[in-house]
């Protein structure tokens, strides 16, 4: 009951901090919806889930990338559509679902390595983006390690070539030993790093199989 009667205020206190008072903030037609107090971590359905209660790091970044693709934009229109008679209420639901999905992609794009769409040139340039610089969620990487190796698919066996890279851009090249007699499949073994986001340097597995003079991306596994 506390407990109850403590989340009770919390809502009622966000809801006439932004000038709104009175039961559902006055506005019947949103109810109790905020975001000041949401945190998506503690957040729990009406009815236990299993797929959010065996929640991984790479899924959570899954579904953050999703809401990523909805720009607030977007969000703004959707709720317009609507056509709420109080204006009240499509200003007060677009503010509060875009400042949860602020706080969803902030903890869920950096909870695990967000490198992304990556690809490998036929002349062996790996390229890739980080969904949670894209996102706005986070400054620049400090720095980006790749670990190149021969993948044999029968065998399930990795083949180091060459040392690890450190690269601070976006971009790194295939070692020339790797290329000059190349395998039918190449692996990468991607690292981030940021001062602020620790998880970033969990690491990130990419396959590429041969195909013609190019590469083709056949696999990728985080958190492996």
């Amino acid at each position: 009951m506390v407990a109850a009667n403590r989340r009770s205020f919390r809502r009622r206190h966000a809801c006439q901090g932004r000038g709104l008072s009175g039961r559902a903030c006055q506005i019947p037609s949103v109810g109790r919806l905020e975001a000041d107090y949401f945190e998506p971590d503690e957040w729990k359905p009406e009815y236990p889930n299993p797929a959010f209660a065996n929640a991984r790091p790479e899924d959570r970044f899954w579904a953050a990338r999703i809401v990523a693709a909805i720009s607030p934009e977007a969000v703004g229109a959707l709720v317009k559509s609507i056509r709420y008679t109080d204006p009240r209420a499509t200003s007060h639901l677009t503010e509060v679902i875009n400042a949860r999905r602020a706080k969803i992609l902030n903890a869920y794009l950096n909870g695990t390595n967000p490198v992304v769409n990556p690809s490998l040139s036929g002349s062996g340039v790996l390229t890739f983006a980080n969904a949670a610089e894209d996102a706005g969620v986070a400054s620049r990487a400090e720095k980006y390690t790749i670990e190149w190796s021969r993948f044999d698919n029968s065998a399930g066996t990795h083949t180091a070539v060459d040392s690890e890279q450190t690269v601070t851009e976006r971009t790194a090249q295939a070692p020339a030993a790797l290329l000059a007699n190349p395998p039918d499949f190449i692996a990468a073994r991607v690292r981030a790093f940021h001062p602020q986001q620790p998880a970033w340097s969990q690491p990130l597995m990419l396959y590429f199989r041969r195909a013609g003079d190019g590469w083709t991306l056949v696999g990728l596994e985080r958190n492996p």
